[in-house]
């Protein structure tokens, strides 16, 4: 490399180097001015009592973000649980801070005035405000303090949001927290008395014993309930709300109910004249042809079982009548096994064809009190629906049991039918509901109310596919 050369390589790196001065330069002229910039917003900690609040304190609630962080969570609670509740939330935050006791191990404060005045420099340098203790008698826990600039105070302006209450009640707090800790008073409290949040020139803070307070004329600020308190109060809300909706659908499923009862009632009422009549001429009829075949046997069995279905069926048009009153039963000491036994005898032979019937009565069950009729209809009508849910099932059983259970005994009726869903199981024994395509819906209705009128209950388990059981539980003596 000759001299020229060389000479050229040196210029051209002296340039090279000098332009990336000018470049780190202008990068360092540019993190200067950002950082100049974030100074002005965010807190900055310069002294060793400032970076104490912080170390020792372990408290960085409202130093987050103070132009916007504590106003949004603020904010937030306000409207979520309510301005009292954001009130306590915030005095027990100031109160619960860790500063105090922190200090006090380390020898950072003292148990005196001079160490309160000490905190309470710490809080104003930390960034919440230019705080100013102008009185305090440490003995007694009582002071005054001032601040110009409140942090909550100055986030209200800065929002030209003033408000008719005082705002710094986490300060409020943090400086009760303070007299409390140091001085180990109970039952003192803190009073902002003026506030730069309502327009005010300047904050100020009294605490003392709430009784002296009180003789000075200060109210003493209300607290509002936790937000655990405000969440358990909602919940209990909620379950109230939802228990009276569900009162007010049952409510309207009953009046609906009571409508369609009137509604049926005024109609069979009109036609129960129309029906009854030819009642009357066909179990008129039904006497004479008994009295000309006194020897068939046959005919005498078939007459006697048409002449108990006509009386039901008088009974039935009476229950149309009669519905909204609780039917009126004829009792008598009744064996329910032969009850049953007649039930099967009444309804027509092709409703039972091919169905496997097994029957498990319980051994020596007692005479009953009730109305034979009547449990006669339901057990018919029971039985007939069993046979019918069958009526598209390969496997037909229909299986009819009996228990003791102390004074009451248990009758089930199961069937291995097509079974309901649940929606239906629900509605089974309200009146009009039928799941079939043909009926009044008032069958099931009708066996529900007979069984309450002996003070006895009816149940029904069901599954979609293996079939229905009804549970029936009458007592020994109504």
């Amino acid at each position: 490399m000759n001299k020229n050369d060389f000479e050229k390589l040196v210029k051209e790196r002296t340039e090279k180097l000098t332009q990336e001065v000018m470049e780190h330069k202008q990068v360092e002229e540019a993190l200067k001015r950002t950082l100049e910039e974030l100074e002005k917003t965010m807190v900055k900690f310069t002294t060793k009592k400032a970076r104490g609040w912080i170390d020792v304190g372990g408290t960085r609630m409202n130093l987050v973000d103070i132009p916007g962080g504590w106003y949004s969570i603020k904010r937030l609670i306000s409207l979520l649980a309510g301005s009292e509740t954001l009130r306590r939330v915030m005095v027990e935050s100031g109160n619960d801070e860790r500063f105090t006791l922190s200090a006090l191990e380390v020898g950072f404060l003292a148990r005196s005035r001079q160490g309160f005045i000490d905190a309470v420099d710490c809080y104003s340098e930390a960034g919440f405000g230019d705080f100013k203790v102008k009185e305090i008698d440490f003995d007694k826990g009582y002071a005054l303090i001032t601040c110009k600039d409140s942090f909550e105070g100055w986030t209200l302006r800065k929002n030209d949001e003033l408000t008719k209450e005082s705002t710094c009640d986490y300060s409020r707090g943090v400086l009760l927290s303070f007299m409390q800790k140091l001085t180990n008073k109970k039952g003192l409290n803190c009073v902002e008395t003026q506030c730069i949040g309502t327009g005010a020139e300047e904050c100020r803070f009294v605490i003392d014993e709430e009784q002296r307070l009180l003789e000075r004329g200060l109210e003493l600020p209300t607290l509002g309930k936790s937000i655990k308190e405000k969440a358990e109060e909602f919940e209990r809300l909620l379950i109230e709300c939802k228990k009276a909706e569900e009162e007010l659908k049952q409510a309207q499923a009953q009046l609906i109910q009571s409508e369609k009862l009137a509604a049926a009632v005024q109609i069979a009422s009109e036609a129960a004249h129309e029906v009854k009549n030819p009642l009357a001429v066909i179990k008129a009829g039904l006497y004479y042809l008994g009295r000309i075949l006194p020897e068939n046997k046959e005919a005498q069995k078939t007459i006697s079982q048409m002449d108990k279905a006509t009386q039901r069926a008088v009974a039935y048009i009476d229950d149309l009548l009669n519905f909204s009153r609780p039917p009126v039963l004829n009792l008598k000491p009744v064996d329910l096994h032969k009850v049953i036994e007649d039930s099967f005898n009444e309804l027509p032979q092709e409703i039972l064809a091919g169905i496997e019937i097994e029957k498990n009565f319980a051994p020596a069950v007692p005479l009953l009190t009730a109305d034979p009729d009547r449990l006669k209809q339901v057990f018919v009508n029971l039985i007939k629906n069993g046979a019918e849910a069958m009526g598209e099932v390969k496997s037909k059983k229909l299986k009819v049991e009996s228990e003791k259970e102390g004074e009451f005994v248990k009758i089930r009726i199961s069937d291995t039918g097509k079974g309901m869903i649940e929606e239906d199981l629900k509605r089974i024994f309200d009146q009009f509901f039928t799941t079939k395509g043909k009926g009044t819906g008032l069958g099931l209705a009708i066996c529900h109310r007979i069984i309450e009128a002996h003070k006895g209950g009816i149940e029904v388990k069901s599954e979609v596919g293996k079939g229905t059981t009804f549970v029936i539980k009458l007592s020994r003596i109504i």
